[in-house]
């Protein structure tokens, strides 16, 4: 980048200055202007809402005795618990943050310092001698970045939050992103709403262990929306929510369905983990009622026309998206790809997924309006008040280290297992996850291939490696001369639905392949990429517990010839790891913890990495196959 020529830094840093409050409406870093310029970007977010919702409904659904229920619906896991106060926290480091990165941009803009006070006072002097060949006219600014932070909710759940049904972008996170994000956007924050839910999956254990590796390390936000799919097995939910507090961004963690007869018990974990330390809120299910009662009712209404779309044929008596007259035909958007999979009807459509979008849009929104006004008024420097929320945040996330450790977890490990591998491990101890699931983080970056292919659907970009399909890999015969081959990276090519332009779904239960005439196959884990994103340090510090998990067959019917935790118990999957035959796989729920002659713990080779070699046996002819997750 050409450098600003010295004599010129006042005029330019002075032009620079104006680009910047130009771009943002005010001084970014200036905490006043900074709680301006999110009151006017709330006050226009709620303006588009009430474009689509109409003034009077959008009052009846989403406000209450003259309050947001941005702030009224989501609450803190216990009575006048602290996670409101820790979320507001976490949006006060992310706007310090912003702040001292545009700090840090303007110290070197074009080689000038642009924060040298010298600048100013010099600049002052200089005005009036300031010839032709120095306006600030001639100088050329700089482009700005397009942003100067991100701020990433991810979601987590089963098919009715991965939006199944709908278009992808129909999601409730979705709509909570198009929302809101020009609300962090006018401060210079990138709000990404990561919806990586998937369908037929439980919480735990393979989403909760491998949280890093599937919704990246960079969340600020881990929801759970697995209602559906966990039922009545709390333990894990306790686990999802236990291993939020082990990632590393620390991310706050938000329960968005769990009302129904189990709603105390589910709410239960995460009323501990904020008692432990980290930052736990939920959907207050009296708050969602409050919104569908609100709606008109399209039995009733004489002139259903009239009505913005995002109310029209919404609820039909006592129904939602279903019934007579209209919303059983209008649930879902049939203006592209009318007839596409997982149209179902315990699939949530498109206006129930943006009512829930516009509640998450507006706690975000009022949650950051209420942290930049309490920056407001404080007179510290950016760096000081980041230092003291900082060890604030430290103190919450060493008391949960520090917490205790349950000694069982009824229905999620048996006690033998327990005996072995303490709970301690699966529940506060960092896991490396080579996955071949989508959506996930590891896959998009290449750091499962440990390559340069990369790619992110939600930006249109699909450069990711995408393995082989399954029927492929069938017709890829092995080599005679090759002892033992490397599992293929496969998918199942129905699930892609590549007839419709564009995305309906980017859930997909993507494996490691292996079969019966292959003979011996293997992988290796983790390799340099995945030890840079999710070791300690780049190196390998682990406990050698090793957790393999198979395709979770849709509604328990797998094709036949699939092995899977079953089959090594009967000898038809043989594994071994670093050369020892795995003599047991013990279940934890969908996965199995491998156990060879000496116990579950297995040491490294000497390159620091771990072997695992399978054989699908012969009881079910020349088509058995495994396929590991």
């Amino acid at each position: 980048v050409p450098k600003v020529a010295a004599n010129q830094c006042p005029a330019f840093c002075d032009a620079h200055k104006e680009q910047l409050a130009n771009h943002f409406g005010g001084n970014i870093l200036s905490n006043p202007d900074v709680l301006k310029i999110v009151s006017d970007a709330r006050e226009k977010m709620v303006d588009g809402m009430k474009a689509r919702y109409s003034e009077t409904y959008f009052t009846q659904m989403f406000e209450e005795g003259g309050q947001s229920r941005g702030r009224l619906a989501f609450k803190a896991a216990n009575p006048d618990g602290p996670s409101i106060q820790r979320f507001q926290r976490k949006l006060k480091l992310k706007v310090l943050e912003t702040q001292m990165n545009v700090m840090s941009h303007q110290e070197s803009v074009k080689g000038c310092d642009c924060l040298d006070p010298v600048h100013e006072e010099s600049l002052k002097k200089r005005q009036r001698r300031l010839d032709g060949s120095t306006t600030t006219t001639e100088l050329v600014l700089p482009l700005l970045p397009k942003s100067y932070n991100t701020f990433v909710w991810a979601t987590g759940g089963h098919s009715a939050a991965a939006g199944h049904g709908n278009l992808h972008n129909e999601s409730y996170t979705s709509y909570m992103e198009q929302a809101a994000k020009g609300v962090f956007e006018a401060v210079g924050i990138d709000l990404i709403g990561r919806n990586y839910a998937m369908g037929g999956m439980n919480s735990a254990p393979e989403i909760s262990l491998c949280q890093e590796a599937l919704f990246g390390t960079d969340i600020d936000v881990l929801s759970w929306d697995f209602g559906m799919t966990d039922g009545k097995s709390d333990a894990k939910k306790f686990h999802y929510a236990n291993r939020a507090g082990v990632h590393q961004n620390r991310p706050a963690y938000v329960d968005v369905n769990i009302e129904g007869r189990t709603f105390p018990s589910r709410l239960q974990a995460t009323k501990t983990v904020e008692e432990n330390g980290l930052t736990g809120i939920y959907i207050d299910p009296e708050q969602r009622k409050a919104v569908w009662a609100a709606i008109p009712d399209m039995t009733e209404t004489r002139d259903p026309n009239s009505l913005p779309a995002f109310v029209r044929d919404f609820k039909c008596g006592d129904k939602i998206e279903a019934g007579e007259p209209t919303c059983d035909a209008a649930k879902y958007n049939k203006v592209i790809c009318e007839k596409r999979m997982h149209m179902a009807s315990w699939h949530p459509g498109w206006r129930v997924n943006a009512a829930y979008g516009t509640l998450m849009a507006l706690f975000l929104a009022d949650n950051l309006l209420d942290a930049v006004t309490e920056l407001a008024q404080a007179e510290a420097s950016p760096e000081q008040m980041y230092a003291s929320l900082k060890a604030e945040e430290d103190a919450d996330y060493e008391k949960f280290q520090n917490s205790e450790v349950p000694q069982t977890l009824s229905g999620f490990m048996e006690e033998e297992i327990v005996k072995e591998v303490p709970l301690e491990i699966v529940l506060r101890k960092p896991a490396i996850c080579h996955t071949a699931l989508l959506p996930a983080r590891s896959r998009y970056l290449g750091i499962l291939t440990d390559t340069d292919e990369k790619g992110d659907p939600d930006k249109q970009d699909y450069g990711y490696y995408k393995g082989m399909s399954q029927k492929d890999a069938d017709l890829d015969k092995p080599r005679n001369d090759v002892d033992s081959r490397e599992m293929r990276l496969a998918f199942e090519a129905k699930e892609r639905q590549e007839h419709c332009p564009v995305d309906l779904k980017i859930d997909f239960k993507d494996f490691f392949y292996t079969r019966n005439e292959e003979g011996w196959t293997s992988m290796t884990f983790p390799n340099q990429k995945e030890l840079d994103a999710y070791g300690s340090d780049g190196k390998m510090n682990v406990k050698g517990v090793i957790m393999v998990c198979f395709v979770k067959c849709d509604w328990g019917k797998c094709p036949a010839g699939n092995l899977d935790n079953e089959a090594l118990e009967s000898g038809d999957l043989q594994l071994e790891v670093n050369g020892l035959a795995i003599t047991s796989a013990t279940a934890v729920q969908d996965c199995v913890l491998l156990r060879h002659a000496g116990g579950y713990y297995f040491t490294p080779n000497e390159e620091g990495r771990y072997k695992l070699r399978a054989k699908a046996g012969s009881t079910d002819g020349p088509n058995a196959f495994a396929r590991i997750t």
